[in-house]
């Protein structure tokens, strides 16, 4: 038995001896090792985990993995050998001779297994039909049939964002102000340095995946100078695990709070000395630069580079000694970068984004993949503040009417167009006025905020107004249902935005 390996490694006169990734690596198909850095990802392959019994399946398994190197992510390529061999090491158990070529028997099998490997044959599916539409040696055609016919369970998407998982779920807001708290003191302390900090509250501010951070150079930072409203700091984020485009194809401009973009500009003008020397142009230099074992960070285009799985190593080393801890377990938070990734999405859905700004904040093509997070939405009608309002109004855009200066302004000068309401300016003074002529069986001046109807005055009592509706939202949250409470949100958020506007009109008068 021994032997077959040994027959199966010398008859390949199918396979190439070297073949090159969609990225021009080059790697030597004959090996049985194939081990390769391609841009940010470390690539590794072992055809010796092919069990013993299923070695003449080397071969097809082989051209099969090429097409993939050549035409999509290396990454993907890699996941499916690894799905592979689960499924190998399960049909072999039952094999008493080599296993020549995958049956349909082979794929009902191992469907029949469990849950966990039926998923794994839905995740795969698409590789093994490849295989037959390659005309590959190792796999019957009547797979590819059969595989078109089953209906496969995919493993489910979003369950650690749907059950709040306390270990791989997004962040409680209690959890997410220790977190930050602790990285700004250890910091302050001199426990972490820049590289390690920077790199920590990127994940935090957007949400971004490893690969996309191990992606970036120098000159992906953009200053106010730089950046096109010459007002703030910008980053210029390459685009990831897009079909058919490389990690820098494609950027996104990702806009930076001066709290993070000005310390970012330092750290990254002390790289940029330190690559004086090294590269013709150091601007192109990492961000977050690989200092030990060189020899793995050569991939052209991205020397230097940290793997993105390196990066992932760091944040997750950095918390463990920070050891934050949570409300919601008996010791620290476990954290990694798609923590942080789950936490910014779903903050952002509690903020009241549609699912498609979401899916664009995350970099992603459709909503598919985002839905999980509306049902979390819920969450901010049990906490809305009056900052969160201020923040939201001019995104909501909830106002609609025009302010003026006062009732003289007014389309309806007159007292029957005035809105009063004693529960905020027990003097009786006016709010603002109707310009309506129709009869309105709203209820005034609540609803006015929301109507385009209404002309707020400038100098009317808005800090007040919206000060009693947020109690009185507090007041029904505690009483009544969150829902219930929710009803008046929109007028929320256009008194927040009447009282934004009115400031604006007095500093510039």
């Amino acid at each position: 038995m021994n032997n077959i390996r040994n027959v199966i490694h010398n008859s390949t006169d199918q396979l190439p001896q070297y073949a090159r990734t969609r990225s021009g690596i080059e790697y030597e198909v004959l090996s049985d090792l194939w081990s390769f850095r391609d841009g940010t990802c470390q690539f590794r392959i072992d055809f010796r985990l092919v069990p013993i019994l299923a070695s003449p399946l080397v071969i097809g398994l082989k051209l099969t993995l090429i097409w993939y190197l050549e035409h999509r992510a290396a990454k993907s390529a890699e996941n499916y050998f690894v799905c592979f061999i689960r499924f190998l090491r399960n049909i072999e158990t039952d094999q008493k001779i080599p296993i020549t070529r995958i049956t349909p028997e082979h794929i009902i099998s191992f469907k029949m297994i469990s849950n966990s490997s039926e998923f794994t044959l839905s995740q795969m599916s698409g590789f093994l039909k490849k295989w037959v539409n390659l005309n590959s040696p190792g796999i019957d055609k009547n797979v590819a049939i059969l595989l078109g016919q089953l209906k496969l369970k995919q493993n489910p998407v979003g369950v650690a964002v749907a059950t709040l998982n306390p270990q791989t779920g997004p962040l409680t807001d209690l959890e997410f102000e220790n977190i930050q708290c602790a990285l700004v003191d250890s910091y302050a302390n001199g426990q972490i340095d820049d590289e390690k900090f920077l790199l920590a509250f990127l994940f935090i501010a957007l949400g971004a995946r490893p690969v996309q951070l191990a992606s970036l150079k120098l000159c992906d930072l953009l200053t106010p100078q730089e950046n096109q409203d010459k007002s703030e700091y910008a980053l210029m984020v390459p685009r990831a695990k897009q079909r058919e485009q490389l990690s820098r194809d494609e950027h996104k401009v990702r806009i930076l709070a001066y709290q993070l973009g000005e310390p970012l500009h330092r750290y990254v003008n002390s790289v940029y000395t330190q690559f004086a020397n090294k590269l013709s142009d150091p601007w192109h230099a990492p961000m977050f630069p690989q200092r030990k074992q060189l020899q793995f960070a050569n991939a052209t285009g991205f020397e230097f580079h940290r793997a993105a799985g390196s990066l992932s190593a760091i944040i997750v080393t950095v918390f463990k000694k920070l050891g934050v801890k949570s409300e919601r377990l008996n010791g620290p938070i476990p954290v990694a970068p798609i923590r942080f990734r789950r936490t910014f999405a779903t903050r952002a859905a509690e903020e009241g984004l549609p699912l498609l700004v979401i899916a664009e904040m995350m970099d992603h093509t459709d909503t598919r993949h985002v839905e999980v997070y509306s049902g979390l939405t819920s969450r901010i009608r049990a906490r809305l503040s009056r900052a969160i309002a201020m923040h939201m109004a001019p995104i909501a855009q909830a106002f609609s009417g025009h302010i003026i200066k006062s009732e003289a302004e007014a389309i309806r000068p007159n007292a029957s167009s005035r809105i009063v309401d004693l529960r905020v300016d027990q003097s009786g003074g006016g709010i603002g006025s109707c310009s309506s002529h129709a009869f309105c069986g709203f209820a005034k001046p609540i609803a006015c905020y929301s109507c385009n109807s209404f002309e707020p005055w400038l100098d009317g009592p808005h800090e007040t107004m919206l000060d009693y509706l947020l109690e009185r939202r507090d007041y029904l949250n505690k009483t009544t249902d969150p829902r219930i409470a929710s009803i008046n949100d929109r007028s929320i958020l256009g008194c927040a935005q009447v009282i934004l506007r009115c400031r604006e009109i007095k500093k510039n008068c």
